[in-house]
């Protein structure tokens, strides 16, 4: 069985967290300009999504967002969950445990 170590989940967390907040963002770029909508009228929905933008939206210090996304600090699973329905991804993206350490609970732990 292919276990990762806490680092291991903290570095893959970190990229796919980071990776998700830059490609929403180029989503929201592109959704702007291609509206051809003045910036006003599409308002705060494309915003660019900076840490402290992203981390005002959902309750969370922007340092804290940082910690995540350079892999110093582990969210638990329900800020997981947040951020990927926040960010328009699929759940599925973040998953760090094996189906055989889901099946023994040890995603419960964190």
């Amino acid at each position: 069985m292919n276990v990762m170590t806490v680092d291991d989940r903290r570095r893959f967390l970190a990229a796919k967290l980071k990776g998700a907040r830059l490609k929403a963002n180029a989503q929201r770029k592109y959704s702007r300009t291609s509206q051809g909508q003045p910036q006003s009228v599409v308002a705060k929905r494309h915003l660019s999504l900076t840490q402290a933008f992203v981390a005002q939206e959902l309750g969370i210090s922007q340092s804290f967002l940082s910690k995540l996304e350079k892999g110093q600090q582990e969210p638990n699973f329900l800020l997981v969950e947040l951020l990927a329905s926040y960010y328009g991804v699929k759940l599925s993206e973040f998953a760090t445990y094996t189906h055989e350490e889901t099946r023994l609970g040890h995603h419960l732990n964190d």
